[in-house]
């Protein structure tokens, strides 16, 4: 097994925005979104959406909803074997930075 990891920011807004989509596969995948610039005021709704080889359309599977400052900024989302993987961030209040680190082997 041979881990990759990959990152990125994004300006996040009150819009569902993709933090990353991934479309081949099947790999595991994992990531970890930090919520450091949150302030008071702000809710951040991460989104993790894999895919469904019955439909063959990508399905909610999970998602977390975090407010204002946070204290253990780093969330971490666990394996998930899948073909495709999109995470995606909404952030209602003031506009900020949203970092991340994919995580694939």
């Amino acid at each position: 097994m041979t881990l990759s990891e990959f990152d990125g920011t994004i300006l996040a807004n009150n819009t569902e925005q993709n933090l990353f989509e991934i479309t081949t596969g099947p790999r595991h995948f994992a990531a970890t979104v930090y919520l450091h610039n949150l302030v008071v005021g702000n809710i951040a709704t991460i989104r993790v959406y894999i895919y469904d080889t019955n439909s063959g359309q990508q399905r909610l599977y999970d998602f977390f909803s975090y407010s204002g400052v946070q204290s253990e900024p780093a969330i971490f989302v666990p394996f998930l074997p899948t073909t495709q993987y999109r995470v995606t961030v909404q952030l209602s209040g003031l506009t900020k930075n949203i970092t991340w680190t994919r995580h694939e082997d």
